[in-house]
């Protein structure tokens, strides 16, 4: 039994050579090929090479003599295999809150790679440098992955405006209208990923300029009073908490324990393992 995979990454010229010999050269007893491929996407590499006119998936039939399609997983259920696997598991079990760590980054990530429509590909190339993170980070510190992974995603996705807010976190609501896809005072979102966006908003309360925060701040006020006049109920929805729970996590120094420049050492972790290119 022989495995040929990712076929469909190789050039036309030589995965077309390669089925070429498998089927002429090895079409013997006993042998058994099992070649993994995206048979949509070697169909059309294919054509390209033959022209438009040209059946690829037909072509392709000649060589295969039997179909198997793979389940595509829930993003967040891979992202969930990834992240149980026995190094990272081993991580957070010696962390004091590993447990709610864990199921947070878990989180975090399926709503970021559902909004960037990730690949496994590219899950397993952040999860890469999650683990590299990880291993700079000892066990009784902070380990902050509510500010963490969404810039590790952003510094992927935009890399100018990961740079910007580097700079300037009084960008950051910019920063979150982008990774959430929608402007402030649209969609909706859960807690946890209010969390996320409070996180996002905490570098700039640190400035000294009080017209700048209060300037960040003014359309989360008013979309929370606007859910709320809407609503008029005597017990605030779980949405218009969300809100207001952005507004608590970005002002209340109770949370932060009085740290300033949080984004500063989550910056340095991140490029750290930006370093390192995984393919």
């Amino acid at each position: 039994m022989i495995f040929i995979d990712e076929l469909d990454r190789c050039r036309p010229n030589y995965a077309i050579e390669t089925l070429e010999r498998v089927k002429h050269l090895f079409d013997l007893d006993r042998i058994i090929f099992i070649i993994s491929m995206n048979r949509d996407q070697l169909g059309k590499s294919i054509q390209g090479v033959y022209g438009s006119s040209f059946n690829g998936a037909h072509y392709l039939k000649r060589f295969i003599d039997v179909d198997y399609h793979l389940r595509t997983p829930s993003i967040k259920e891979y992202i969930s295999v990834r992240l149980h696997e026995p190094e990272i598991e081993s991580y957070f079990k010696s962390r004091r809150d590993g447990q709610y760590d864990h199921e947070h980054i878990i989180e975090l990530m399926a709503y970021l790679a559902s909004r960037f429509e990730y690949t496994p590909r590219d899950v397993n190339q952040l999860v890469g440098r999650l683990k590299l993170i990880f291993r700079s980070i000892p066990a009784n510190h902070y380990l902050d992955e509510s500010i963490m992974i969404p810039l590790l995603v952003l510094r992927q996705e935009a890399p100018a405006l990961y740079n910007r807010y580097s700079k300037d976190p009084f960008c950051a609501n910019e920063v979150i209208e982008f990774l959430a896809g929608s402007r402030i005072g649209q969609g909706t979102f859960e807690h946890r990923i209010a969390v996320m966006f409070g996180y996002l908003l905490r570098p700039a309360m640190d400035s000294q300029s009080k017209e700048g925060v209060e300037r960040i701040l003014a359309p989360w006020k008013e979309w929370h009073g606007q859910v709320a006049e809407m609503e008029k109920t005597s017990y605030p929805s779980e949405f218009q908490r969300a809100i207001k729970a952005v507004l608590e996590f970005a002002t209340d120094d109770r949370e932060f324990r009085g740290r300033r420049g949080i984004s500063t050492v989550v910056f340095n972790r991140i490029e750290l393992a930006g370093e390192i290119n995984f393919s």
